[in-house]
């Protein structure tokens, strides 16, 4: 006997057999089966954005990487004189199953509010495959 199914996620399935060699004796059995499928996919994603605005809308109110397969090693914003604000701790470990991320909500270290401007942040991360990465650039709080 030969069983074949597409699962598109974490399902559950019933199994069950049964012999009827004869008449007289009918055997069944049967059992549920969790099934979790797992993403393969260990590419490295990242997603930077450059504009945010933390205005209490609901809209785009953080500075918001996402990332997959990695772990965030440093997660540093810089002023427009290159002054260290922020610095995030606590990064989400390496994932191959779903979508991390880490948020800077336009404030100091220290809780005080960013004034609208340009800002630096450096990320340093480490991949699942690959060696140390940096992204370096300019986001625009508004």
């Amino acid at each position: 006997m030969f069983f074949s199914n597409t699962l598109k996620g974490n399902e559950s399935i019933v199994l069950a057999l049964s012999n009827n060699n004869n008449s007289y004796c009918v055997d069944k059995i049967s059992d549920t089966i969790q099934v979790h499928v797992r993403d393969c996919d260990t590419s490295l994603y990242v997603s930077i954005p450059n504009v945010f605005s933390p205005n209490g809308d609901g809209i785009n109110d953080v500075f918001e990487v996402k990332y997959k397969n990695a772990e965030i090693m440093e997660f540093v914003i810089y002023n427009r004189w290159g002054v260290k604000i922020y610095e995030g701790k606590n990064f989400s470990s390496i994932n191959d199953t779903l979508l991390n991320f880490v948020a800077w909500d336009g404030r100091t270290t220290s809780g005080m509010v960013c004034e609208d401007g340009t800002y630096f942040y450096v990320i340093k991360m480490k991949g699942n495959q690959t060696e140390n990465i940096s992204y370096k650039g300019f986001l625009q709080l508004l």
